[in-house]
C-alpha cells in the first residue's frame, strides 16, 4: 500500500473523529478529537510494534475467503490485512483508547466499512444524525479520495468506503457510504 491512502485515512479519521463531539451526550469528545488532530502522518510506518501488528491483524478484520484480484493487486479484504492498514489502525486505536472507541474495518463484497464502536453503551445526542450527516457530506470529496485510493490498491472499480459509527450494543448510530 502506498503511504498516500494512509496520509489521506488519516485525514479523513481527523474528520470522522470531530463527530464524537455530536454523537455521544457528556463524552470525551474533545479529547478524541484533539488526539487525532495531533497525530502525525508521518509516524504511522514507525509507531507500531511487530507483536502488536500480529495481534491487530487477528481481531481486526471480519473473517472472510479472499480472492486476489486478476491484474496481481490485493482485493480488499487483503488490503486490510497489510502492515500498512495494520499500523494505521493500532496508531487510531492507540489515541482513541481513552475514549472508549475502537477502531476497524470490515469488508463484505465490495464495500469497506471504516468502523468506530463505543466500548460501552452511550446515549446518543437528538441532532446527532442530522450533524453526522451534514459534516460527511461537507467534506464528501476528502471521503471520496480515500475510496479512490483504494480504487487503485485493490483494482476494484466497484469499492464503496463506508464510515460507520456503532454503539457497544452494535447497533448502529451513524453511516455514509461514499
Amino acid at each position: 500500500m502506498k503511504k498516500k491512502i494512509v496520509n489521506v485515512l488519516l485525514s479523513a479519521a481527523v474528520i470522522t473523529t470531530m463527530m464524537f463531539s455530536v454523537t455521544a451526550c457528556g463524552s470525551k469528545a474533545d479529547e478524541v478529537q484533539n488526539t487525532a488532530a495531533d497525530a502525525p502522518a508521518s509516524t504511522v510506518q514507525d509507531t507500531v510494534p511487530e507483536s502488536t501488528v500480529a495481534e491487530t491483524e487477528e481481531s481486526t478484520v471480519a473473517p472472510e475467503e479472499t480472492d486476489t484480484v486478476s491484474d496481481g493487486q490485493m482485493s480488499l479484504e487483503e488490503w486490510t490485512k497489510s502492515d500498512e492498514c495494520i499500523q494505521f489502525l493500532d496508531m487510531m486505536n492507540e489515541g482513541m483508547e481513552e475514549q472508549g472507541v475502537k477502531v476497524f474495518f470490515e469488508v463484505d463484497g465490495d464495500v469497506i466499512s471504516l468502523v468506530y464502536q463505543y466500548t460501552e453503551q452511550i446515549e446518543v445526542a437528538d441532532d446527532a444524525e442530522e450533524a453526522m450527516s451534514e459534516l460527511f457530506t461537507s467534506n464528501a470529496t476528502l471521503f471520496e479520495s480515500v475510496r479512490d485510493e483504494l480504487i487503485d490498491e485493490t483494482g476494484n472499480e466497484n469499492t464503496v468506503l463506508k464510515i460507520a459509527y456503532r454503539n457497544a450494543d452494535d447497533s448502529e448510530i451513524f453511516s455514509m457510504d461514499f
